[in-house]
Parts: structure tokens; sequence; C-alpha cells
């Protein structure tokens, strides 16, 4: 983020800057095994106003998938309601921070919609959904991000194209099986150790 500034204002007088790691608080689920033999849910989690949340992407898919997933959006905006109105098959709610992960647990959600685009802007920043979902333990689709695909690595799954429901689709049901499923949990387990506020905090005083 340094770097693009001082690129894009060269008028301003440059100085120092360090890139500041991700952290994430680990709320993993506690081992808790997503059921397979039930509809298994979807989540979408944080702000749905904002112009490049990719909250229409979240709702197509959606749409189109209504007969076979559960579809849930956590979130703290007010047009969260407002924008799913006559949509049935999404629940909207707003929950704790702390009670999330007893949320997932209780609707059997299995992964998260991080629906975001990329831009330049995403490119060198960490999506705070992200963060949230690895904490949890929780495997996402999402874009390419570069700072994810940094943290996650080549065996991470789950990158997509976001936009392209088809390709989601399959790349969901790809590890909409316990022993795959399983191996996801896993490695966003070990990322959210490697990458706690503690470890951060350390590291850095």
């Amino acid at each position: 983020m340094g770097r693009i500034f001082f690129e894009k204002n060269t008028w301003f007088p440059k100085r120092r800057y360090f890139a500041l790691p991700p952290g994430c608080v680990s709320n993993g689920l506690g081992g808790t095994k997503v059921d397979f033999s039930k509809r298994l849910g979807i989540l979408y989690l944080g702000s749905v106003s904002y112009a490049n949340a990719g909250f229409d992407h979240f709702l197509e898919f959606a749409e189109k998938n209504k007969e076979e997933y559960a579809f849930f959006v956590l979130s703290g905006d007010n047009r969260a309601a407002e924008m799913t109105k006559n949509k049935d098959h999404i629940i909207v709610d707003r929950v704790e921070h702390s009670k999330i992960a007893e949320y997932i647990t209780e609707n059997n959600i299995f992964l998260g919609f991080h629906s975001r685009p990329r831009n330049e802007y995403d490119d060198i920043t960490f999506p705070i959904k992200a963060l949230d979902f690895i904490g949890f333990h929780l495997p996402f689709v999402t874009d390419r991000h570069k700072p994810i695909c940094e943290l996650l690595g080549n065996e991470y799954e789950l990158f997509t194209n976001i936009s392209e429901f088809e390709e989601t689709d399959k790349v969901i049901k790809e590890i909409s099986n316990e022993d795959k499923y399983s191996k996801v949990t896993f490695l966003l387990e070990q990322v959210a150790s490697r990458n706690s506020y503690i470890k951060r905090y350390e590291s850095i005083f």
C-alpha cells in the first residue's frame, strides 16, 4: 500500500514504510463436523452497501442455487434486509461476533462466500471478511486476490472467478464431502494459528 501511495502521489515526500502482516482471531469451530447428509448452508458476512462488496454476485448465485443450498447473510448493514426483500431463500441475521461460530454450527453452514471482486486496492490489502472466515476455519470461495493467495498458498482449493457461477459451483461441489472438506479446514486452522494477533504483536515488539 505504501509503494502504491508513493507511486500515485509523486508530489508527496517519500517516507519509510513497512508492511503490517495480517492478523486474525482464531474462533475455530471446535472440531464440529458438517453434516453432509443434510442441506448445506452458505454464508455471506459483512457489509452489503459498499460499492465493491460484490453482494450482487452473492444474490445471483443464491438465486441460481436456492434449491440446493441454504443461504445466510450476517450483516450489521441496515440495507441487508431491504436488498433481500422477497428472497425467501436467503435468511438475514445480525449476531454478536462471539456468537458467529455457534450460528455457523446451528445452521450447518459449510462455506463462506467472499464476493469482493479484484481491483488494485484489493490486491494490496487483506480483506477483513477473508480473515474472519480463516479465523472460523470456514472454507470460503474467493477470487484470486494477491494477498489471499500469498496467505493461503497454491494448495487452497477454493479460488475461483466469483462472477462465473458454474465455475464457482463446480469448485464448491468438489469439496462437498468429508474427506476433502477436512483437508481444507485443517489448512485454514494452520493459517489462523500462524497469523494470530498475539504472534503479530510479538513479531512487532
